[in-house]
């Protein structure tokens, strides 16, 4: 009877054992009761089971939803090998994590910086290879831009090495940049990515760094001008002072005002600076033709084609048109002049216009979109042209769970691929994806031939498109 009980009473505690934790490891074992959400060594496996290393760093009060700012979400997704995506352990692991590097990242991250600091981006700009953030609030000293990525042409600015001589070519995780302010507590405004120069727009001006090879940092062009130890930030001069809105194309600048004009430099080649010549400039030069007595809220150019929008839901277009981007209007391949595209006189007002490589396309007031151009229009692998911006099927966007439309906000053409944001927050994305710039998680298809719902728990309030990277800065639900 004694072994009978003694039997009892060892299964009984081994039974319990079992839905308790050990803690305290290496020192005397105390058994706690299971609680959810906890860290904890299993009774079974006798090891700790992996956590992240960064758990404790992270403040628990990051996340309470009465904070407007600290709801804010950044995330990241694409090509991981050049540092844009802001994860340093991606492409160069810990000696000790015995874990390869990870070139490709096929769906969003919330970026491991943002969550393990109190510090928010409310925009995020990607270029070719790397990445510009402004922050929502500035850093304790007064930082507002961070950068992270390729920064082969000073791009990112001058960040030291162990040679103080000399800047590191490829920043793996966001860091400050110093502007040279005149007043450390001026705002920055906003920030612009382009192939391999910046331009950020601030109270005190614009300023310009990277490569100017054409012009596009808005100073003197220099010959043979070394670009990769380039500690010089420039302030763009002969601009008003009333410029509200900043854009870069791959190389070419563009600044607009308060007023609606638009001003640019650098490269010229297909007309995109829109001041009636082929030139390449080096000084800001007001656009012309049609838009010379409209007032300009809106501007957008990926490549050499340039779309705008005016207060009146009017489109304008100029630069180039191999791709019949501009072919209601003119049948020449390019156009330095801007010139009235009369899509609202069938579509109704315009309220969204985005200009890609080959492809351009426009939101209207009832929140359809529709596209033209040539190459991955969304609208399936057989249809690949289009003169006249064409509609999407609504269907791709509804939200049949709830049963409801789906109105759209805005839409991103990129090099090869693009995106839609709806009004209630959903990323759409489609087009080219060999590097997961899609953030589809389609780690074997290289083309996306119609817009797909991309899986992010939070309310989508901009993107950035670089040529093999994406960002976006969210809202969280709760």
């Amino acid at each position: 009877m004694a072994n009978f009980s003694a039997n009892r009473l060892f299964h009984l505690l081994r039974s319990v054992s079992s839905n308790l934790l050990i803690s305290g490891a290496g020192q005397r074992t105390v058994l706690e009761p299971r609680s959810h959400g906890c860290r904890y060594v299993s009774a079974k496996m006798g090891r700790p089971r992996e956590t992240d290393p960064h758990f404790d760093e992270v403040n628990i009060n990051q996340y309470s939803k009465n904070d407007p700012v600290l709801s804010l979400r950044t995330y990241m997704w694409g090509n991981a090998q050049t540092g844009a995506v802001g994860v340093a352990e991606y492409p160069r692991p810990k000696i000790n994590a015995r874990k390869p590097p990870v070139l490709r990242k096929h769906h969003p991250i919330r970026l491991p910086f943002c969550e393990l600091t109190r510090i928010r981006f409310k925009q995020v700009s990607c270029g070719y290879g790397f990445t510009l953030f402004l922050t929502s609030i500035p850093d304790m000293q007064n930082n507002s831009v961070y950068v992270t990525g390729l920064n082969t042409d000073s791009q990112l600015g001058f960040h030291p090495k162990m040679n103080k001589d000399r800047s590191m070519k490829t920043v793996l995780a966001p860091i400050p940049l110093d502007l040279p302010l005149r007043n450390r507590k001026a705002k920055v405004l906003q920030v612009a990515a382009g192939r391999a120069h910046s331009v950020i727009l601030t109270e005190e001006g614009c300023f310009a760094l990277g490569n100017n090879a054409y012009g596009q940092c808005g100073r003197k062009i220099v010959e043979k001008e070394n670009y990769a130890n380039n500690s010089r930030i420039h302030r763009v001069q002969d601009l008003p002072g009333d410029v509200i809105k900043i854009h870069c194309s791959q190389d070419t600048s563009y600044f607009l005002t308060a007023s609606g004009q638009v001003y640019s430099c650098g490269w010229g080649a297909d007309g995109q600076t829109g001041n009636g010549t082929y030139d390449t400039t080096s000084v800001p030069v007001r656009a012309v033709g049609d838009i010379a007595g409209e007032r300009i809220v809106h501007l957008s150019s990926a490549a050499d084609c340039v779309l705008a929008l005016n207060d009146k839901g009017q489109v304008f277009g100029w630069g180039n048109s191999e791709y019949q981007q501009l072919s209601t209007v003119t049948r020449e391949p390019q156009t330095p002049y801007p010139q009235y595209l009369p899509f609202d006189k069938e579509l109704g007002q315009i309220k969204n216009v985005s200009a890609g490589g080959t492809v351009c396309g426009l939101i209207n007031a009832q929140g359809q979109a529709f596209v033209w151009g040539f190459g991955l229009l969304g609208k399936g692998p057989e249809i690949q042209n289009a003169d006249f911006p064409s509609p999407m099927p609504m269907g791709l966007f509804e939200a049949a769970e709830f049963d409801e439309k789906n109105p759209l906000k805005s839409i991103h053409c990129g090099m090869m691929h693009h995106a839609i944001i709806s009004e209630r927050g959903d990323l759409y994305t489609w087009g080219a994806n060999d590097f997961g710039q899609l953030g589809l998680d389609h780690c074997g298809r290289d083309i996306q031939y119609h817009p797909l719902r991309v899986n992010i728990s939070a309310r989508v309030q901009q993107i950035s498109l670089g040529v093999d990277h994406s960002g976006a800065i969210c809202r969280a639900n709760i």
